[in-house]
């Protein structure tokens, strides 16, 4: 019985040692220690457009393709860039009766059909910051513009010939993009902007998007 008092005595002292301490370390502290590495901010971000533009005639957007990728920097500005492909519009058609003067009655009859596709592949720049659950942020775009035309023409023995011609220049995009975040660091929201093409205003347009994508 006198033996039993040393081995109490040990036991005790094991109790308050400090291997003993951090095995009853609270689970709260423990959780935080195996949080993922990346649970902080996430600058990076990728996205895929859809949507539907216009222009001048002849209508060179359409059905709008695109993707958008960049950076969002600790003081809220965004640097990115953005690539857009559009299906094309509406045609345009028009008649050649000063080729055809016999036809000057029926002034559609032997005519040409213009058929038109821009795309465009930039840099963009802007400004976020939250209003509610949104992030919106206010963009520029700067970069390279092209339409690739396509002109039809009824001949008059009776056959259709084509004729392709690329215009490239230059375009500017002020633009506004409205987000909402979804789990798992995705978010999905509206993209506005104006294509402005300096060096031929017939290609200019308005466009709108969806978007969605994911930050990282």
């Amino acid at each position: 019985m006198r033996a039993s008092a040393p081995l109490a005595a040990t036991a005790l002292l094991l109790s308050f040692a400090p291997g003993r301490a951090s095995a009853q370390e609270p689970a709260a502290a423990r959780a935080d220690a195996a949080a993922p590495a990346d649970a902080g901010p996430r600058p990076y971000s990728a996205a895929g457009l859809l949507g539907f533009g216009f222009s001048e005639r002849p209508d060179s957007q359409g059905v709008g393709l695109g993707v958008r990728g960049g950076m969002t920097l600790p003081s809220g500005l965004y640097l990115g860039g953005t690539a857009v492909y559009h299906l094309g519009g509406r045609a345009e058609v028009v008649g050649r009766t000063a080729s055809y003067p016999e036809y000057s009655n029926d002034p559609l009859r032997y005519s040409d059909v213009v058929l038109a596709n821009a795309f465009y592949l930039g840099g963009e720049a802007g400004a976020e910051f939250e209003v509610g659950p949104l992030m919106i942020r206010p963009y520029a775009g700067l970069g390279f513009h092209g339409v690739l035309s396509t002109t039809r023409q009824l001949q008059p023995t009776g056959q259709i010939t084509e004729k392709s011609s690329f215009d490239p220049g230059l375009y500017v995009a002020p633009g506004l993009t409205a987000l909402y975040p979804l789990p798992e660091s995705y978010f999905a929201g509206l993209d506005s902007r104006y294509v402005i093409t300096p060096f031929d205003l017939s290609a200019r347009g308005v466009a709108l998007f969806a978007t969605a994508g994911k930050t990282f």
